[in-house]
């Protein structure tokens, strides 16, 4: 398998180089994003490489062929490369050393990249090119993060219009589906709607009465009209009347209880 080790400067006047170790990405199970026979696999990519527009590692292989793609990952994998679409909305910035898949349009771009000496170190960095490092890079990042509304309004209203659609075709399949019997004949119905349907239990339909009660007692107004001051007065009054009916009651039954026994 054919492999490489390329020294890179970041700065012409530094007197110190990187590293990048690149070899072909082989992989038994591949995908389309990247094809075998076309992407290049790099080790060791620092962590001010990750700007969106992979400037530096385009650099690296302007000379050996078109690029289509550069994908950037914390680690190695041959699963598709993180979805970095959106223009408004992008991933945290990966930390520490990374890898990078470099994806040629043609094999004969791969093949140059791979059996290209180096003499010596190949500076990627574009003229007049500062790398931002502390405060700087922090505050480049959290601007980068910033879009305008225009760019936002467009973005969501795309990703809208394709979700939209993505689910109008799914609820048509849900329904051709629905509407087919089974390998034993039995159709599934089933209801969609907005919220799902609860479990009528005996608990539950005592809550749903109890939040009913509630609220018919917080619109009811107690002592607001006339006749309401007037009816619970006499509601209070045939209470009291009740009340001492009982009192009376209960001292004639300990009077009769009461017996006198002198010895």
């Amino acid at each position: 398998m054919l492999h490489a080790v390329i020294p890179v400067k970041f700065d012409p006047s530094s007197e110190h180089h990187h590293i990048f170790y690149v070899k072909e990405h082989r992989v038994r199970d591949s995908n389309e994003e990247k094809p075998v026979g076309r992407t290049l696999f790099l080790l060791n990519v620092p962590m001010f490489c990750q700007e969106v527009s992979h400037k530096y590692l385009r650099a690296l292989f302007e000379d050996s062929g078109e690029i289509s793609n550069v994908y950037l990952q914390e680690k190695p994998s041959s699963g598709p490369a993180p979805n970095q679409e959106s223009g408004c909305f992008q991933q945290p910035p990966l930390p520490g050393f990374k890898v990078a898949y470099v994806v040629f349009k043609v094999r004969k771009g791969l093949l140059k990249a791979l059996n290209k000496k180096y003499k010596k170190p190949k500076c990627i960095a574009p003229k007049n090119d500062i790398i931002p490092l502390g405060v700087q890079k922090w505050c480049k990042q959290y601007n980068e993060r910033l879009c305008g509304e225009e760019e936002l309004e467009k973005e969501v209203n795309t990703f809208m219009e394709a979700f939209e659609k993505r689910e109008a075709e799914r609820i048509k399949q849900e329904r051709e589906a629905a509407s087919k019997p089974d390998e034993e004949g039995w159709i599934t119905v089933s209801h969609r709607g907005r919220k799902p349907g609860a479990v009528r239990s005996e608990a539950f339909v005592k809550k749903i009465h109890e939040k009913e009660k509630v609220k018919r007692t917080r619109k009811e107004l107690l002592n607001f009209y006339t006749f309401q001051i007037r009816e619970s007065k006499m509601n209070e009054v045939a209470r009291l009347k009740e009340k001492f009916e009982e009192d009376k009651k209960r001292i004639e039954t300990m009077r009769k209880a009461r017996k006198f026994k002198p010895f």
